[in-house]
């Protein structure tokens, strides 16, 4: 698939071009209200606010796979294995959050009631 997919990125590069685009990337971005300079710089900016929950969120996930499953199947410092995850693409945690991820086991909160 490799080869096949260098080429579909050489042509889309080449169709962005001729329509007067740096690559597809640039034509992508181009299509917001703002400039593809601007919406790197903006995706950026948000990136740095929500990196410190990302990254103290996937120690944690990390932590709880290596306890389960031992730290020769998560080893520290390397990607989380995508299988552990609950889904193929890693997309969604849902379905290993119930008996992994759950920090605080046992019956939910209930809201409060109004009087």
């Amino acid at each position: 698939m490799r080869a096949d997919y260098r080429e579909f990125v050489a042509l889309a590069n080449e169709g962005a071009r001729e329509l007067g685009f740096k690559n597809l990337g640039v034509m992508w971005r181009a299509g917001y209200d703002m400039s593809p300079e601007e919406f790197d710089a903006e995706s950026e900016r948000l990136w740095q606010q929500v990196k410190p929950l990302y990254d103290g969120l996937h120690c944690y996930v990390r932590a709880r796979l290596a306890k389960r499953y031992g730290k020769d199947k998560v080893p520290a410092g390397k990607p989380i294995p995508a299988q552990l995850l609950g889904n193929m693409w890693a997309q969604q945690w849902n379905k290993i959050y119930p008996d992994i991820l759950k920090p605080y086991p046992g019956p939910a909160l209930k809201p409060p009631t109004r009087a």
